[in-house]
């Protein structure tokens, strides 16, 4: 059963082979955005603590940013591949049945 899913799965994406595109191409942008924006607010922090009397080196809390970039990536590829998923399984049959109802065609 589940290798006809994923027979299906294939199929539905070699067939919409533009939306497989934008999901990959968004994530790469998503990725892109984090290597820039990391290092630049990273040392944005560092310059701005060394203001303070009171600091913390932020050079010894660099896990938490790590962790931020690997959590939301997590959280894109998680959000990306479950819309595909979705996506690929989907009754074509249904959906248009309801977008006819939605639209208020005749079913006979």
């Amino acid at each position: 059963m589940f290798k006809n899913y994923l027979k299906m799965t294939l199929r539905n994406l070699k067939k919409h082979k533009g939306y497989s595109f934008l999901n990959i191409a968004g994530l790469s942008v998503g990725l892109a955005a984090n290597i820039l924006a990391w290092p630049i607010a990273f040392l944005a922090m560092d310059r701005w603590l060394q203001g303070f009397a009171y600091r913390i080196g932020l050079f010894s809390q660099i896990g938490w940013f790590i962790l931020a970039a690997v959590l939301s990536m997590a959280i894109a590829l998680i959000t990306v591949g479950f819309q595909t998923i979705k996506a690929a399984l989907a009754d074509p049959v249904r959906s248009l049945r309801y977008e006819q109802i939605l639209l208020g065609f005749d079913l006979h």
